[in-house]
């Protein structure tokens, strides 16, 4: 009975529907349709009972109701990243208006067609229009928007870079209004702060959302005067009827309306009296995806980790007997770890935004199933976690802190090792006397420290300006090894010796003492980096390895020179560097076993599959079911916790992050489809006002057809038949096969085009496929064959194509003087088509403009540095008297940085840095804002969290996070210069690099 009420219990739901989205309007204000659990559903704007629409496969977001309410466009999923549908208002069946795989955003109606928002052709959401009869959409506006409304006279949009749940952002990147009319933009009502959503009144007044000097939503009109009262619960995705009497928007997770232009705003009640799409009890089998994943020394069982479960398994014969669960509650159960001994197994449990250690003790009796019998830790700690076992039988982990502590099983208590905080790996001597971790010590590199178990001060063991990281011990203790890494690219296996006499010794003679394991280790940590040898170096990142119990061979993963990722391995002494697998298998959490015992080794391939070295899948199946709303509970504690310990100002930024919990854990806990549940938890992440922060996912393959991309651009206004060209794009599919402007294509691949026949349809899933063009030119037709390519490619080809187009325009407007050279991202290919370019562009230049518009960030902004603010130190002469100067590859001329609201992390820190060493004058906009450094998570299901734990700062003590980089010379763009190959800031930049070579001498 007990279990029966427990289980009753997990099914208790809010009476109302909790967070509904994308509200929209019947043009009477009487009737309104919205989305929740991934569906649309009808409801009277007055409330009561909601009748679903679209019950079929996708996710339904942004309905619009037509003009006259005969019609609601929305888009689905179903059939890619999005696309536009519609239907008759009071439902029935939809119909496909768009057939690109890229996202089609439905933005709302003018007159009788549909507008959406799309990246296709090269625009970065410009806005669209389709016919509700179909054929090839129209592009109406080549401007990046975020949402629009409909005037008598035009438009107005909304336009920026900051995501709608974000909270009090003011900066360079806010969303900002514009008015477009008669083909001019002009803004409206600009300031620094984020407007969003506008809307039109019945008397054409348009209103938007924006925060009020407390921080709490308002409605504002364009001259900036309040409309309504503040909104506590924030207000988002606004939807006006098209007579503007009638406005519903979403706020704290419900629907309000709110009478126009009165703003008399209204809760609508929504009562949950609709069945579920999907069994609440999600009954089926773990081991398609093995998350974690632990296996005793003599390979004779093995402890899996898999949807938040742990799972057991024999093992006979190289393969997997019958698995069994061990746990069964709603808490993540992850990180097994089975005790040397083979004896005994822990796993860390999370619940309630706590952390606990969990002891299983085993019991393999032949004939029987395996058997773990478990016991829940007390630590004393709300939060234990990343447990190892010590070959004594107790355990150590961290705290929330990454502080660590060693538990005595026995007695029951715990005691701190050392004050260190941030400790990310550790491991145990093999007379766990002695604990090896590792822990930053400047920026994002880990150097290798030595601590005794009992406690005491660590002593740093690696002291090398690599990422040293993921110390282990092997069974002779008399050596540590941990794997070491470059920035750019280089993987090191590296060993150290503690006993100078070993280190002395000659290659036999080691060898025979790896068989001599010490009772007593000596870890001697006096210039112990001094006694420290290579193994192996090979292209690798961040990567973990393994090594056999008696350490006389390391397994790790590298890549070879084609990017593919495998498994090697190399001897104690370095030698026999091999290749263990061929297969791109990406391996990782290697775990070899007893080399005289079993000798395999398992890991996962790609995280998710296990695999041995031999390259076979261990597959293994168990029955497993999971309740909906305790997933999402436990995703939403796991997250709030993780980021509560990790975010890097300790003080959350003065947001009061237990009050955050109760604000959002229950409404996180009801949305039982994934995308809403991202939803509500981004709303709780923009309470920080941070950058760097999201969740996404979980990944799940994507069925549907892609979209076979040309490099051919319609004339989007020829009215006659089949599809007339406009434009090509350079070494595209088109281009190559010499297709011109003005001539007309009317079949690919014998699906007609043109009117009434989308140009897109006939292009699915034909990239690297070769298909027939019909098309005329004066009058003649003609045939031609063309492979299309990925939307990937297609979008390198436009990249190349505009450094192309800066580089001609710099080169004219400066008579040659000038370079170009672009950033695009701060990683490493980055880096090496940097310093390619600085000599290629400079070479007999006179000065150069660098170009970070558009980075993302990364972590390479040093690096670019020290090609560009070395000092000269020396020249050399030939007897021609030919000079050099020293340093090489260093730019001593004149430079000019472009920046704008876009450049984001690196991309900021870079020209902050430029500034401060006064390389040259700063154009553009102010940078985003945007400096935290982060790292990527997973919660139970896959889905991806980000943890921004690292924070930058000024000389000065100054929090470059919020703070952009502002320009010498500012120059803002105007919306429609991208789409019109206009770029002020770019001739700014020119005129700024000439002003500097006034004077100065041309090679």
């Amino acid at each position: 009975m007990l279990f029966l009420l427990v289980f009753a219990a997990s099914f208790t739901f809010s009476s109302e529907i909790t967070d509904p989205r994308f509200p929209a309007v019947s043009p009477d204000g009487s009737e309104m349709v919205f989305c929740w659990r991934g569906k649309m559903w009808e409801a009277s704007v007055s409330g009561g009972t909601s009748r679903c629409l679209t019950p079929g496969e996708g996710l339904v977001s942004h309905p619009a109701y037509s003009g006259d309410g005969a019609w609601i466009a929305f888009t689905n999923d179903a059939t890619g990243s999005g696309d536009v549908y519609v239907m008759p208002s009071g439902g029935g069946v939809s119909t496909r208006l768009t057939y690109h795989s890229g996202e089609d955003t439905v933005l709302g109606w003018s007159e009788d067609r549909v507008l959406f928002c799309s990246s296709r052709e090269g625009g970065a959401n410009w806005v669209w229009s389709v016919s509700p009869e179909g054929g090839t959409p129209v592009l109406e506006l080549a401007v990046s928007v975020n949402s629009l409304v409909s005037t008598s006279d035009g438009y107005v949009i909304e336009r920026g870079s900051t995501p709608w749940w974000r909270r009090h952002y003011t900066g360079s990147a806010s969303s900002s209004l514009w008015k477009v009319e008669n083909n001019t933009i002009t803004p409206l009502g600009q300031v620094n702060t984020d407007q969003r959503w506008p809307l039109v009144q019945s008397d054409g007044t348009v209103f938007y959302v924006m925060e009020d000097g407390n921080g709490d939503d308002r409605f504002y009109d364009t001259a900036g005067n309040p409309l309504s009262d503040p909104v506590p619960g924030g207000i988002t995705f606004p939807a006006a009827g098209a007579d503007g009497g009638v406005c519903v928007f979403e706020s704290a997770g419900k629907l309000f309306s709110c009478t126009l232009p009165g703003m008399n705003i209204q809760e609508i009640y929504l009562p949950d009296e609709v069945d579920l799409p999907f069994p609440m009890e999600k009954l089926s089998f773990a081991g398609v995806y093995t998350t974690d994943f632990s296996v005793a020394s003599d390979a004779s069982f093995m402890v899996m980790e898999s949807d938040g479960e742990i799972y057991a398994a024999t093992i006979t014969d190289g393969e997997l007997d019958d698995a069994v669960r061990i746990t069964t509650t709603s808490a993540l159960e992850s990180r097994p770890r089975i005790s040397p001994d083979g004896s005994m197994v822990l796993f860390q449990r999370e619940a309630d935004g706590k952390v606990s250690i969990v002891l299983g003790y085993v019991d393999i009796s032949e004939g029987d199933p395996l058997r773990i019998d478990l016991d829940e830790m007390n630590t004393g700690h709300e939060v234990s976690r990343n447990g190892e076992w010590a070959p004594s039988g107790d355990f150590s982990f961290l705290d929330g802190e990454g502080v660590l502590y060693v538990m005595d099983v026995l007695a029951g208590r715990a005691s701190k090792v050392c004050d260190q905080r941030g400790i990310l790996h550790h491991s145990w001597s093999p007379d766990s006397r002695w604990i090896a971790f590792s822990t930053t010590v400047e920026a994002h590199r880990e150097d290798i420290f030595v601590v005794p178990s009992s406690g005491g001060t660590p002593v740093n063991v690696s002291r090398h300006p690599n990422d040293d990281f993921q110390p282990l011990w092997p069974s002779d203790g008399r050596r540590l090894i941990w794997a070491s890494r470059t920035d750019d690219g280089n993987y090191y296996i590296m060993q150290a010796w503690f006993d100078p006499e070993d280190w002395e010794a000659e290659h036999d003679e080691k060898d025979e003492l790896l068989d001599l394991p010490l009772e007593v280790v000596q870890a001697n940590t006096d210039d112990l980096y001094m006694r420290t040898e290579e193994l192996c170096q090979v292209e690798g990142y961040y990567n973990f390895y393994g090594i056999t119990p008696d350490g006389r061979k390391i397994y790790f993963p590298a890549d070879d020179l084609d990017g593919s990722m495998d498994l090697y391995s190399v001897d104690w002494d370095g030698e026999n560097l091999s290749r263990e697998s061929s297969g791109d298998f990406s391996p990782a959490r290697i775990q070899p076993t007893d080399t005289e015992l079993a000798g395999a080794v398992y890991f996962l391939s790609y995280g998710s599959t296990l695999r041995n070295n031999d390259g076979d899948m261990l597959s293994w199946t168990a029955p497993y079911s999971m309740v909906r709303y305790e997933m999402q509970k436990q995703k939403f504690c796991s997250a709030w916790r993780r980021l509560r310990d990790n975010f890097y100002d300790r003080g959350m930024h003065g947001v009061n992050w237990d009050e955050m919990r109760e604000k959002y854990e229950e409404r996180a806990a009801s949305a039982l489809i994934n995308e809403e549940f991202n939803d509500v938890v981004r709303r709780m992440l923009g309470e920080l006002s941070a950058s760097h922060l999201g969740i996404y996912g979980p990944w799940t393959y994507n069925h549907t057809a892609y979209t076979g991309e040309t490099g051919i651009f319609p004339d989007h206004r020829w009215n006659g038949s089949g599809i007339r060209i406009d434009s090509l794009l350079p070494m595209s599919p088109g281009y190559l096969a010499g297709f011109l402007p003005g001539d007309i294509i009317t079949e690919i691949d014998q699906i007609p085009v043109g009117q009434g026949h989308d140009f897109y349809a006939p292009l699915r899933n034909t990239t690297d496929r070769e298909i027939e063009f019909v098309f005329t030119r004066n009058g003649t037709t003609q045939r031609v064959e063309i492979t299309p390519i990925s939307q990937w490619d297609l979008w390198n080809l436009q990249y190349d194509e505009q450094l192309a187009r800066s580089r001609r325009t710099v080169s004219a407007l400066s008579d040659d003087r000038v370079g170009y050279l672009h950033i695009p991202s701060m990683n490493q290919e980055s880096v090496r088509n940097f310093r390619r370019d600085l000599y290629a562009e400079g070479l007999g230049r006179d000065a150069m403009i660098v170009d970070v518009r558009g980075n993302g960030g990364g972590s390479t902004h040093d690096q670019i540095l020290a090609s560009l603010a070395r000092n000269t130190y020396a020249m050399s002469m030939d007897r021609g008297g030919g000079t050099t100067l020293e340093p090489l590859g260093v730019w001593e001329k004149p430079l000019v940085l472009l920046i704008n609201e876009t450049c984001y992390s690196d991309a900021e820190i870079f020209p902050a840095a430029w500034k401060e060493l006064d390389l040259g004058p700063i154009v553009g906009n102010t940078t985003y804002g945007a400096v935290i450094g982060t790292t990527d998570i997973q919660l139970a299901d896959g889905t991806g969290f980000r943890l921004p734990g690292t924070g930058w700062y000024s000389l000065s003590g100054d929090d470059m996070e919020n703070r952009g980089v502002e320009p010498d010379v500012l120059v803002l763009e105007m919306p429609e210069d991208a789409g019109s190959g206009i770029d002020r800031q770019l001739e700014a930049a020119v005129q700024a690099a000439l002003q500097q070579l006034q004077g100065y001498p041309s090679d």
